[in-house]
């Protein structure tokens, strides 16, 4: 990669980037990093990176050796100084986009983060993983009450008088107690996921003609509805 080349896809990157040799020496760096130094982006062109850090110069030749050893991002840090002398603490990824070859020193790409920033996207982070875990906590413990509010109204159906059957919202049986079992002549395993009109059948005891069944007048009217007499 050429100067000019990194210079092109650096200049809309949104982080700081530099384009360094493994001995450390900068090639290119583009608009944001120049921003922090206070200097025009060429006037770091072969200039030593250690010199615009405040770190010592053997902390930054160890970092860049383990750059130069790996194509993977290698994590560091450093306190970049600006123009006027203030030291600004940045995270540093770095890795090797050219080995060393012969009389040819590697070729190294630097990013940088603000370190206050990293530390933010990382509290934000545990927030959003707190909140997920809230929300799977209390997703966990409604569905514990409502399957023991199921529980609850399965016995007391079961165990009344009365014949009852309940459909789901497309009117397919879902529950039939012991009576209406008896009614129908349906176990609960036959009858279990079929339409009701299939297992209950309903006519007017006169004139013997069968009658709309109330489950799908519900689901197209809403409300509750009852049969008529004499059925």
């Amino acid at each position: 990669m050429t100067p000019e080349q990194f210079l092109e896809w650096a200049r809309v990157m949104p982080e700081p980037l530099c384009l360094i040799s493994g001995d450390g020496n900068i090639i290119a760096c583009n608009q944001h990093l120049a921003a922090i130094w206070g200097l025009p982006g060429e006037a770091f062109r072969n200039q030593p990176f250690f010199e615009f850090v405040a770190d010592p110069p053997d902390k930054v030749k160890r970092y860049l050796r383990s750059c130069s050893r790996s194509r993977e991002m290698c994590l560091g840090s450093f306190e970049l100084r600006s123009n006027s002398g203030k030291g600004y603490p940045y995270r540093c990824e770095g890795a090797v986009l050219r080995p060393w070859s012969g009389d040819t020193p590697s070729l190294l790409l630097l990013r940088l983060k603000p370190k206050e920033s990293a530390s933010s996207r990382f509290l934000l982070l545990n927030e959003k993983i707190e909140a997920l875990a809230k929300e799977i906590r209390e997703r966990r413990r409604a569905e514990h009450e409502a399957q023991q509010q199921r529980g609850h109204l399965h016995v007391t159906l079961s165990s009344i008088g009365d014949a009852v059957i309940a459909t789901d919202e497309h009117g397919a049986v879902t529950f039939m107690n012991p009576v209406a079992q008896d009614l129908t002549g349906w176990t609960q395993e036959e009858a279990s996921g079929r339409p009701l009109p299939e297992v209950f059948h309903i006519i007017n005891e006169y004139t013997r003609q069968e009658v709309e069944n109330p489950v799908a007048k519900v689901i197209r009217e809403g409300g509750i509805v009852g049969l008529a007499n004499h059925t």
